[in-house]
């Protein structure tokens, strides 16, 4: 069966599952003394989420083959249906956020003929975007699947030689609205040497909004200045021992937050970094389960397992349902309303 046939049939089960929900809860409203806007917390429909995951054993190399049956989802440590599962072989939505900001100047060309080699090697459905940012955002070329106009449009990224660098903006704006009702799965991958910032989303607002969303982030770290608290005698260090160090523990928070991983290059060279990338995308499981009694703007941890011996899942770790907006709903009520007449007799 082909991954649109799985997505046909999970379509089919979910807009059951869906009705008999409506029902029943219409059923217990029906029953339910009235209660006061203040005894409960604000629910919001459960919606089956589907959470990419990579398996592989202690050495990086991915594990194939895995069936439905070999993995455990637990949502604050209780297990949860699996409701869909895929060997994905979806299309993949790839968005390229790079930092074009002064520091980056040296390394921009070898930024741009990677970025080239990456989109070559994308499937024929395969869609790619480019954002560039520095004290502002530009759009250099939208969401497509024209592989020649992708790296065509790569032309288009200019460093600017005023300061800045605003890349929570630039990420946000990736997955608040280029990437929202998009269909296959999703990634991000950021090109920065780590000095970044947002002007009008902070840290904590841009991992809040990550949990929610269903991308999954790639950074790629490279050095262009002296970082700030190494020693300038030290010559090599461990890539844990970067992870620790700001900005590069933030990026790392923001990976960690979407199951992706942060990866580190040589300004002169990002193939492997990018190779890699392109690979883990193609080779990623897909498992949808509908949340317990989930709570809108409260955020609930999440674990996967995999049941082979010195297999290591890796995925987001919580998940964070968004707070309906209770505006909107009222308005759409209203307009619903307006539109029903009943004719006299």
């Amino acid at each position: 069966m082909s991954f649109s046939q799985k997505n046909e049939k999970y379509m089919e089960f979910r807009i059951k599952r869906s009705t008999a929900i409506i029902l029943t809860v219409l059923f217990a409203f029906a029953l339910a003394p009235a209660q006061s806007d203040d005894d409960e917390p604000l629910k919001i429909e459960t919606l089956l989420l589907n959470v990419p995951v990579f398996v592989s054993d202690k050495d990086g190399r991915r594990i194939p083959g895995l069936k439905k049956e070999d993995f455990k989802i637990f949502q604050k440590g209780e297990e949860q249906t699996i409701e869909f599962f895929a060997d994905a072989e979806d299309d993949l939505n790839v968005v390229l956020i790079v930092d074009a900001s002064i520091s980056v100047t040296k390394v921009i060309y070898n930024i741009k003929r990677t970025a080239r080699t990456f989109f070559e090697i994308l499937r024929e459905n395969d869609a790619g975007m480019i954002l560039s940012f520095n004290r502002s955002i530009d759009l250099v070329s939208p969401l497509t699947t024209n592989k020649n106009l992708l790296i065509k449009n790569l032309s288009g990224i200019n460093v600017d030689e005023v300061g800045g660098s605003n890349m929570n903006d630039a990420v946000f704006r990736a997955i608040s609205k280029d990437l929202t009702g998009v269909n296959g799965r999703k990634a991000i991958i950021i090109l920065t040497d780590g000095f970044v910032e947002g002007r009008k989303v902070s840290n904590q607002h841009l991992i809040e909004a990550l949990v929610e969303s269903d991308t999954v982030v790639y950074p790629i770290v490279f050095q262009s200045n002296p970082i700030p608290g190494i020693p300038r005698d030290k010559k090599t260090m461990t890539m844990n021992e970067l992870l620790q160090i700001p900005p590069f523990d933030f990026l790392n928070e923001i990976a960690l937050a979407t199951g992706g991983r942060v990866y580190a290059a040589d300004g002169s060279n990002f193939d492997t970094a990018f190779k890699n990338i392109a690979d883990e995308l193609k080779k990623q499981y897909v498992i949808g389960f509908y949340p317990t009694n989930p709570e809108g703007g409260k955020e609930a941890p999440i674990k996967i397992t995999v049941n082979r011996p010195g297999a290591i899942a890796r995925a987001k770790r919580a998940i964070r349902l968004k707070v309906p907006d209770t505006n909107k709903m009222e308005k759409q009520s209203e307009d619903r309303s307006k539109k029903v007449s009943v004719k006299p007799k």
